[in-house]
């Protein structure tokens, strides 16, 4: 029988030495306050490590989850509709910090694009 595996689940735990996984979420709305639908969302870092990209929801809303570990700080989020393009740094709007450091864990953006 094993038992190392458990052992290592649980070190890993205590220790806080694992990455988190990131979780980057908002809600996007136009001009008039409506819901913003199929707005482009991105997100991408300096050194290269993390990029993706996906659209916002029926009710303007967007999530980009998992599998990043640390994100930076200086890590930037475009949103982007029609012509209008707003950006977002990750440390401005960080809602949990991560155990790395200078890196976030959670982001919650709420953006008008007027």
């Amino acid at each position: 029988m094993n038992h190392r595996m458990p052992v290592t689940i649980l070190s890993c735990l205590f220790s806080m030495g694992c990455d988190p996984s990131v979780n980057i979420s908002g809600h996007v709305v136009d001009a008039a306050n409506a819901p913003l639908s199929g707005a482009d969302i991105s997100f991408s870092c300096d050194d290269g490590r993390y990029e993706g990209s996906q659209s916002t929801d029926e009710n303007g809303d967007f999530s980009i989850d998992g599998g990043m570990g640390c994100v930076s700080n200086d890590c930037i989020i475009s949103i982007s509709s029609k012509e209008i393009t707003e950006e977002f740094r990750v440390g401005e709007y960080c809602e949990m910090r991560a155990t790395c450091r200078k890196s976030c864990a959670g982001v919650y953006i709420d953006a008008q694009l007027k």
